[in-house]
Formats: C-alpha cells, structure tokens, sequence
C-alpha cells in the first residue's frame, strides 16, 4: 500500500533487474523481500529500511525497521536514540540495540569513545536534555571499537552476543522471579492499568494516594524501597540486591513532611494547642511536589492531561462524598447545610461568619481540600491549554515556572483589588484571602519546582526562590507559614532521607498516605474521641483520631483493591 508525501513508510525498490537471490552454501535460495507489481511481476524488493518522501520526489531515510521497539508502551525509534548518542562530543561511534530481559526489552547504548574517554554518568546528563524517558538506555557498554560486517555496517549479532555474556543478576532467577510475582501481586490492585514486570511506578500514572501503597508493598517484598524507585520496572526492583529488615530504616522526606503536618493539623483542630503551625503550608507544598514530580510529568512526556485529570478524580470522590455527606446530615438535623458543600467551596465563603464551634462542627476547616481541588483543577486547564499552543516537547519545568509566577501575583496583587485597606491592614487580617485556591497556587506550584530539579545549580537556584518566598509569606500572612515555607521547601530540595527506627517509619507513612481521609473526617472522629475517652487528655483525643482515619483508608483501600481485582477477573473470562 503506498502512502503519499510526507508520510512514513517501508522504502522499496521497483526494477526489472533485481537478483536471483541470495547464496548460501554454494545454492541461489530464493528470497522473501519480494513484492509482486499490479500486474503481477514479483520485481519489488523491500528494503527493511523507513523513509519518507518530499514534494520533489526526494527520499529521506529515516532508519531500520527492525530498530522500532516498543518500550514501557511507548514506540521507540532505536535510530533517534543512536543519533543522540552519537552527538556527544566526546563519542566517536555508538549504536543503540534492544536487548530482551526478563522484564521485557531494554535499550542498550553501545559506546566508543574519541581519545581522552567518556564516563557514563556525564553521558546520562547529556541524553537526560535530549530524550524522554521510555528513550534513555537503561544500559551502557563501552568498547575500543564497535564490531563490523565486511560490508563496513556495525555487526549487531556480534554486539547482541556480547550482551549476552554480560555478567548475570546477583539475585538468583528464581528469587527474582518470585519477588516480581509478589510485586505484580501487590501493585495490580493498586493502578487501573495492567500491570507486568515492565511496568514503573510513574508509567502506570501513580500518584500521591498510591504513592505510599506502593511503598509500602516494597517494604514488605524487598525490605527497603531503593532511591530512585518510581522509575525503576518491577524486573528492576526484584533483581536488586536484598536489603536485611534491620532495626532502622529510611523514610522519604515527602513522606515524614505529610505526616507531621497531618498530626499538627489535627492537634491544632482539636486542642488548645498548636493553633498555628503553618501546617496546611507544609501541606500544600508536598502536594504540589508529588503532584508535579508524577502526574504533571507524566501528563508533559505523553502530551496528555490523563495522568493529571485521573489524580484529580482519585481525590475528588472521597472530597465530594464527604462533603456531600455532611450537607445532608446538617440539612436533615435542622442547621445551617450551605450550598458551598455541595459545590464544594468552603474556601470562597468568608469565615468572619463562623464561629468556633461551626468551625469544629464541620464546614470550616473543609477550605483546605476543596482549595486544593481547585488548585489541581487550574493546573489541568493550564496544561490543556499551554499543550495546545506547544507543538513541540512539553517543557514540563518552564510549565511550573510560568504558573508560579502567576500564583505570586494572585497571592499578593489580588487583595490590592479584593480589599481597600490591604495596605492599611496587611494580608494576614484579610480573612476570606487566606482560603481562596488562588492564594496557595504559588505554594503548590513551588513544591512542583522543588519536585523537577535536576542540576546542582538549579536547585541553588530554587533554594533561592524558596527563600524569597518564605519571607514574603512570613511578612505578608504569618511567621509560622513562612517558616514552614522555608524549612519544609529546603527539606524536600535537599531529597533528605531519614534513618528512623522501623515502627517509627511504619507510622509515618501510614499516616501519610492515610493523611487525606484523617483531614476529611478528624473533627467528628474527634467528638467522638472525646466522648470515648473523656478524661485521656489531648494526646488520647488525638491518637484515637488519627487510628480512626487509618481504618477508614484501610477499609476504603481494601474494597478499592477487591473491586479491581474483580474487575481483572471479569474481564479475563469476557
């Protein structure tokens, strides 16, 4: 089937003066390139090379046929990936080969470096500005010389051997083997996609609430998550070096920055003490690092919104469901409901109205996940739309740059607008401010900056714009949110990684992933704590209502991962 201009195809040859064929063995044996005209004459030799043809009749080859491979579900072309490595300065030949492993295929970069030599780690960077993900090798083999035919082409079967007689796995396959089945077993319940030895954390669009499942099943299956886990395949992960469960362990700074946060909030909600942390700063912060660091660059290497809206949907419906829940409950028990749950959007409503125990009771306290609703919300429609007007890659980091710069004005040009006497009062007194979304877009979108550093000098660079913006915070809101601002900013810069007693990291990450449905239900779990245990003091108030939010992200994870596996079931015997 021939295609028109500009489109690509097989290139193949049409003569009357083709070969017999091919010898082998003193014998002409027929070949299998051949195509037969219109008319029926076999004289069309396929080339096995793609090409596409200009206006003018030129032909432009752009590779072999056999060098596009299918990598995490994504189309490689392995001849992109050689041109890139062939344009380091310092490489003098180089070839890309798809190598099959146990999880799948891997690329391969074959390398001969010019005089004066080339260290991988100085290659990663160069191929890291030059090729997405699914693209960069995953391999690397330096040699004097790259293999070649007696016609001058490299020799890829000689080169595919010597792959082959690469030392073997430290982990006997059998044991890997295993740990992948359990792996698999774990992560299947957990994403809606399918989920094989090939698949990575950030290719099957996790997220912030499956961050810590995730986590945790390697805790259990490989005793300690390796740095740099989220992008590494479940082959990967189970041909590691196993990691004796000793008595420490490390917990990711992500992780204990959620966790402390969510156990201030609740302190500050439910006591007397700890009324203002800066807690939901800290709170914004990570969730725009994780946010950013997965779905938004995820959603910019495949140039589709899915991965952001799909982390929207996963908080939305426990937000809505809960919202929706209390509406009712006060419009059947007689109080005020507000139509603001339902369109939930406490944070546009002005708090001066509330009282304290309005406050405690429910409404109040709910701005905080609906703002942050809306914060993801404006981010999705940002990339819609900076996604349209960019043909080219998604430049995920000039993206977060941009939408930083305007959370800035909205943070602190918009009250110029929204109150007469902002200069007069400062924004720490203008209540209804405080809540809005667009106040903490900034926030968020810093935690996206912090999350896609990639170079000492950017991270300076941001440890900068951290600095500046804790102390614009801390002169415009509170000195306890622009020191948070701060600390928690250069924490997460710092990728910090804890080494804690065991337990003590069991519980931090529980309640960090369990963080959303503590906040969602805390005020009512706490009511109900009082009671239980009237004389217990703050700390029992507290402690039984951070155990009651982790039993309901328990059970509402257990029938998520019943209602997938289900699923999985139903659709195999279809």
């Amino acid at each position: 089937r021939p295609v028109g201009p500009g489109v690509p195809g097989e290139i193949a040859v049409r003569s009357n003066y083709l070969s017999l064929g091919y010898v082998e063995a003193g014998a002409v044996v027929a070949p299998t390139d051949r195509g037969a005209d219109p008319a029926g004459r076999r004289n069309i030799y396929y080339t096995g090379d793609r090409g596409v043809r200009g206006p003018d009749g030129s032909v432009l080859v752009l590779g072999r046929l056999d060098d596009q491979v299918k990598i995490r579900g994504h189309r490689v072309d392995l001849s992109e990936v050689t041109a890139a490595l062939q344009g380091h300065p310092r490489v003098r030949s180089a070839i890309a080969l798809a190598h099959p492993t146990r999880g799948g295929v891997e690329i391969v970069a074959v390398v001969a470096a010019r005089r004066g030599g080339l260290g991988q780690e100085g290659l990663e960077r160069f191929l890291a500005a030059r090729l997405t993900d699914p693209m960069t090798p995953r391999r690397y083999l330096f040699l004097d010389d790259l293999p070649a035919t007696p016609n001058g082409k490299v020799d890829r079967a000689a080169l595919q051997a010597r792959l082959q007689q690469a030392p073997a796995d430290a982990v006997p396959p059998a044991l890997a083997d295993g740990r992948e089945a359990r792996l698999i077993g774990a992560w299947s319940g957990l994403f809606s996609r399918p989920v094989d030895a090939s698949s990575t954390f950030t290719d099957l669009d996790g997220d912030s609430l499956s961050y810590v499942q995730a986590a945790l099943a390697l805790e259990d299956v490989l005793g300690a998550a390796p740095r740099g886990w989220q992008d590494m395949t479940i082959a990967e992960l189970a041909a590691g070096p196993a990691q004796a469960r000793g008595w420490l362990t490390t917990i990711e700074t992500p992780m204990l920055i959620r966790a402390a946060s969510i156990v201030l909030v609740v302190f500050g909600h439910l006591t007397e003490h700890l009324k203002s942390t800066g807690a939901t700063t800290a709170m914004f912060l990570v969730s725009g690092f994780l946010f950013c660091k997965f779905p938004l660059q995820r959603s910019a290497k495949i140039r589709s919104g899915y991965p952001i809206l799909k982390s929207i949907v996963a908080i939305l419906i426990p937000i809505a469901f809960f919202s929706y829940l209390v509406y009712f409950d006060r419009l059947f028990s007689g109080r005020n409901a507000g139509l603001y749950l339902l369109t939930l959007s406490v944070e546009l409503v002005s708090h001066v109205g509330f009282s304290p125990q309005e406050i405690f009771d429910v409404p109040g306290y709910l701005w905080y996940v609906h703002s942050l609703l809306k914060v993801m919300s404006i981010v999705y429609v940002s990339f819609q739309i900076y996604k349209f007007y960019e043909p080219n890659i998604l430049d995920a980091s000039r993206f977060i740059l941009v939408l930083f710069i305007i959370g800035c004005l909205l943070r602190f040009v918009l009250p110029f607008f929204t109150a007469e006497d902002y200069l007069a009062r400062g924004h720490r007194n203008i209540l209804p401010e405080k809540f809005w979304a667009f106040t903490h877009l900034a926030t968020f979108m810093l935690g996206g900056m912090i999350a896609v550093c990639a170079t000492r000098r950017a991270k300076f660079a941001v440890a900068a714009v951290v600095a500046v913006y804790a102390l614009a915070v801390t002169l415009t809101y509170s000195i306890p949110q622009g020191t948070m601002a701060l600390v928690c900013g250069l924490l997460l810069l710092s990728n910090f990684q804890a080494q804690v007693p065991r337990p003590l990291a069991a519980l931090a990450m529980t309640l960090a992933g369990a963080s959303l449905y503590i906040y969602l239900t805390h005020t009512r779990l706490g009511r109900f704590a009082q009671q239980l245990a009237p004389d217990g003091g703050p700390v029992v108030t507290v402690a039984l209502t951070l155990l009651g939010g982790v039993v309901i992200w328990k059970l509402v994870t257990w029938c998520e991962v019943l209602a997938r596996n289900w699923f999985a079931r139903s659709r195999v015997s279809v």
